[in-house]
């Protein structure tokens, strides 16, 4: 399988391929306005870039996404920008997370990222060249365990090839797969990866990253009772995984559904923090550490809305966080809750209520937590 991003003289042959799946046309003009679809058709024959990719059709795209599904969209801190950077960042959205990173980008001048994602992504051709026309990279994530080895290297060689050499910058989610419970942490996996291309000293490998955290907030998760249910089904069958179709379904789902106000943090460069760190002598924990700090940074940057703090308070059953909300708004969220709710059976609404309700209160909770 190829991993890497389409090179600017593979990008018309890729869009033109694209295109001319009849399934994904019908798509388009099934979830999208006609006048943005009669565009697309047309501006794909004038794309000879990935530039022209992510200009003429991405941010159209993206712009018409957040307009039908976002009461607004903020960003903060895009000055800390400054050179090749590798981005950790929360992961909430399949799709959306690095696509609006790259959109921030591209409004403010900035060369667009390469985007790691999952091979679970890219099991048909044509979301295969949709993520790669978008400099995608593949994260090879099946084989056994000298394959996974081999590939955990690879990748963290081809990061730091990246960055170091001033080819692009990275944007790679802090753990595999999404937070669907709100609670957004650092998985190990990922920084001891990343620690596989080192020479020499970790901390100063580290700090040859040039990491920036990024932390997005959405104030509603479209997928909020999608992963509720996926919840539900490991609690019956601890083996069940979702199909490629589902994935498509929460990928859908994740792009058109309502996600009320977002925001965009781009947090200041980890190296002074990472100095630090240096008192740390024995190098595994110094990976820990490193974990705890990325989780630190991302979580102290989450903008909190009514939705969170109510359902804190329902789920903990108190009033700690009343002065964030009015009366009128605990009524109606909770009635959101609780309708949402229906579809479970009394067996497991209680798991499902505390799941549903942990997506959403697990910011405060981290929040408050990353504050001490």
């Amino acid at each position: 399988m190829r991993t890497v991003p389409f090179k600017d003289s593979e990008v018309f042959e890729a869009t033109q391929a694209v295109f001319n799946d009849v399934a994904f046309v019908n798509g388009m003009k099934q979830y999208l306005p006609e006048e943005l679809v009669n565009y697309l058709l047309t501006a794909k024959n004038d794309i000879h870039s990935v530039y022209d990719f992510q200009s003429k059709l991405t941010a159209p795209f993206l712009l018409s996404v957040q307009k039908a599904s976002m009461a607004s969209r903020t960003i903060s801190g895009i000055e800390n920008i400054n050179g090749r950077h590798l981005f950790i960042c929360n992961h909430r959205d399949i799709v959306l997370d690095p696509s609006y990173v790259n959109m921030a980008f591209y409004e403010n001048g900035i060369e667009t990222c390469e985007v790691a994602i999952g091979s679970n992504l890219v099991k048909l051709q044509t979301t295969d060249y949709l993520f790669k026309l978008n400099r995608s990279f593949v994260v090879l994530r099946e084989g056994n365990p000298k394959e996974l080895y081999q590939y955990s290297l690879n990748l963290s060689n081809y990061i730091k090839d990246l960055i170091s050499n001033d080819k692009a910058s990275v944007w790679l989610a802090q753990r595999e797969g999404r937070a669907k419970d709100g609670n957004d942490s650092t998985q190990q996996g990922v920084i001891k990866m990343l620690s596989m291309a080192k020479q020499g000293d970790l901390i100063e490998h580290f700090q040859s990253l040039n990491i920036i955290p990024i932390t997005i907030t959405y104030e509603f998760d479209p997928c909020d009772i999608l992963k509720t249910q996926e919840y539900i089904e490991k609690q019956h069958n601890p083996n069940f995984k979702k199909t490629f179709k589902q994935d498509v379904q929460n990928m859908l789902l994740g792009i058109e559904g309502h996600k009320g106000r977002t925001h965009f943090h781009f947090d200041t460069v980890l190296n002074d923090k990472l100095e630090e760190l240096k008192l740390i002598k024995r190098p595994k924990e110094q990976l820990i550490a490193i974990t705890a700090l990325l989780d630190k940074v991302i979580q102290r940057n989450f903008q909190l809305f009514p939705i969170n703090h109510i359902a804190h308070d329902i789920l903990s059953n108190s009033s700690t966080y009343k002065d964030k909300y009015t009366e009128a708004e605990y009524a109606h969220f909770n009635q959101v809750f609780e309708e949402k709710l229906r579809i479970f059976n009394e067996s497991d609404y209680d798991n499902a209520k505390q799941y549903l309700l942990g997506i959403y209160a697990n910011p405060v909770i981290n929040y408050a937590k990353s504050k001490l």
